[in-house]
Order: structure tokens, then C-alpha cells, then sequence
């Protein structure tokens, strides 16, 4: 599995030395390791090579990453609902103002003598007088 043999415990072949210096790059070997599962007898070997603080920072690091992810969908799917119940609100608007206006016309049939004009669908009656919706 180790090609290249160790060097005070660390691999050091070419695929297995990320994080032979002293800057090791953690996100770098995360998506080394967790994007190609076919390296996996390879891989198994970098684990003996890992600090424990490395290994800890590869866990946290794949943790972060997917946490992300969930917040991306939940954010998604946040706003394709926000944008549902937007339509939805604004049909119900539509649906109440073609039946206020379709009673309205019944009344005036009924009652042409009636003057209708000072109704309107977003007035409520308010200490008996008819004034705008707050």
C-alpha cells in the first residue's frame, strides 16, 4: 500500500504526502479523501500518518462541509415555499375581489336605486362608518 516507504512515520510517495509539511492542507486532503472512494486501501494508510489534531480537523472540516449543504437545501426550499405563498396570497387577493365585485353586481341588480359606490373590497366597517383596511 505504501509505495514509497515512511520517513519518521509519515508516507511519502507522491499520492500520500499532503500533509508531509508542516502546512498541512486540510481541505485539500478532504476532497482528496472523501471525493474518491477507489483509493480507499491507500487512504486507510494516511490515517496512521494523521496527528490526532488532523484527523479531528479532517472530521470537523467534513462536518462543516455537510451542515453547508443541508443549509443550501433548507435555504432553497425556503424559498420556493416564501415564493408559493407569495402566489397563493396574492390568488386569494384576486379570488376575494372577483366575488366582492360579483356580490356588488347582484346588490345593484337588486337594488339599482342603491348607491354601491363607497364599497369597495379592502374597506371594513369601523364605529359604524365604512373606512380603509390598516
Amino acid at each position: 500500500m505504501n509505495k514509497g516507504g515512511e520517513a519518521g512515520g509519515y508516507p511519502t510517495t507522491p499520492e500520500l504526502s499532503l500533509w508531509n509539511s508542516f502546512a498541512f492542507d486540510i481541505v485539500a486532503f478532504s476532497n482528496h479523501l472523501f471525493s474518491i472512494p477507489k483509493n480507499f486501501p491507500d487512504d486507510y494508510q494516511m490515517f496512521y500518518a494523521l496527528s490526532l489534531t488532523q484527523l479531528l480537523t479532517l472530521l470537523e472540516v467534513q462536518l462543516v462541509d455537510g451542515l453547508n449543504k443541508l443549509l443550501e437545501k433548507a435555504q432553497s426550499s425556503l424559498e420556493i415555499m416564501e415564493e408559493r405563498v407569495s402566489q397563493l396570497t396574492d390568488e386569494v387577493v384576486v379570488a376575494s375581489v372577483h366575488h366582492f365585485e360579483e356580490a356588488r353586481r347582484r346588490v345593484a341588480l337588486l337594488y339599482p336605486h342603491l348607491d354601491l359606490s363607497p364599497l369597495d373590497p379592502f374597506k371594513v366597517v369601523l364605529n359604524g362608518k365604512l373606512v380603509d383596511e390598516e
